[in-house]
C-alpha cells in the first residue's frame, strides 16, 4: 500500500494561547497524523494534549527567538480538534495532515536521524537523509514568522499557510528507490524572519503475502490462494 501524500489537512495561525487545530476531514483510525507547532518565542514548553509524540524541537536564536516542534501520532478515536500547548504570549501557527499508507506499528520513520536546520535568510536548507525502504515518503516541514512566499522548493508543495503573523508549511514526495535524498530546501521571498526546517522520511505499509502450498489446497479441495493479513484472497 503506497503512502498517500494528497489527503486532507488543517492549518491555523493565531495570536497568544494554545494552538487548537481541526482534525483533518476523513481521518480514520490508523492514519498517521503529522503536526507542526510554530511559536514566535524560545520557551521550551510545547506539549501535546492529544497523545502526540514530539520528534523535532527546533530553536532559532539567530534573529530574535522562535521555536518549531513537529509531532506524530496514529489516529485513534480522534475528536474534533487537536491541541498543542504552550504559554507564550505571541504569534502561533501550525498544521496537521493525515497520511494513510504508513507502517501500522512501531516507529513510522524510515531514516536513522531527523535532520533540521535554522537560519536567518531567504533559503532554509536541510542536509540529506538516507531512506531504507522503497516507496518511503520524504517530507520537509518549514516555518517562519510572517507569511511565507516559498519558491524553488526541491520537494512538491503540499501545504502553504499564508498567515499574517506566522507560517507552517509542508513539502513532500515519494522516493521510489531507497537511498540518499540529497539536500532539500525552500526559498522565501524576503531575507528577514525566523526560519525553520526539518527533513524526515516515513516508512510505507508493506502487506506481507504468503503463498499456500499445493498440499494444503489438495487436502482441502480448495484452489491456491494468497494470504493477506489473515484474509484469504486471490482464488
Amino acid at each position: 500500500m503506497a503512502i498517500d501524500l494528497t489527503k486532507e489537512y488543517a492549518v491555523k495561525e493565531q495570536g497568544p494561547g494554545a494552538l487548537v487545530i481541526d482534525v483533518p476531514a476523513n481521518t480514520a483510525d490508523g492514519n498517521l497524523l503529522i503536526g507542526v507547532c510554530y511559536v514566535q518565542a524560545a520557551t521550551d514548553n510545547h506539549s501535546s494534549a492529544n497523545g502526540f509524540t514530539q520528534f523535532v524541537n527546533n530553536l532559532n536564536t539567530v534573529y530574535g527567538n522562535s521555536r518549531m516542534t513537529v509531532w506524530w501520532k496514529r489516529a485513534s478515536g480522534e475528536g474534533a480538534t487537536i491541541t498543542f500547548n504552550h504559554s507564550n504570549n505571541t504569534t502561533t501557527a501550525g498544521l496537521v495532515i493525515r497520511i494513510p499508507g504508513v507502517i501500522a506499528t512501531g516507529s513510522p520513520f524510515d531514516s536513522a536521524t531527523t535532520l533540521n536546520t535554522t537560519m536567518l535568510g531567504q533559503t532554509v536548507n536541510c542536509a540529506e537523509i538516507t531512506t531504507g525502504t522503497d516507496g518511503a515518503a520524504v517530507i520537509m516541514v518549514a516555518a517562519r514568522v510572517q507569511a511565507a512566499t516559498y519558491s524553488l522548493e526541491t520537494l512538491t508543495r503540499r501545504i502553504i499557510q499564508q498567515g499574517g503573523g506566522g507560517d507552517a508549511s509542508l513539502f513532500a514526495d515519494l522516493k521510489a528507490v531507497a537511498g540518499a535524498t540529497g539536500a532539500q530546501s525552500v526559498k522565501n521571498a524576503t531575507a528577514i524572519g525566523y526560519n525553520h526546517g526539518a527533513l524526515f522520511s516515513l516508512k510505507p505499509l508493506i502487506e506481507e503475502t504468503t503463498y499456500m502450498p499445493d498440499k494444503w489446497w489438495r487436502n482441502t479441495e480448495q484452489p491456491p490462494a494468497f494470504l493477506h493479513k489473515n484474509r484469504i484472497v486471490g482464488y
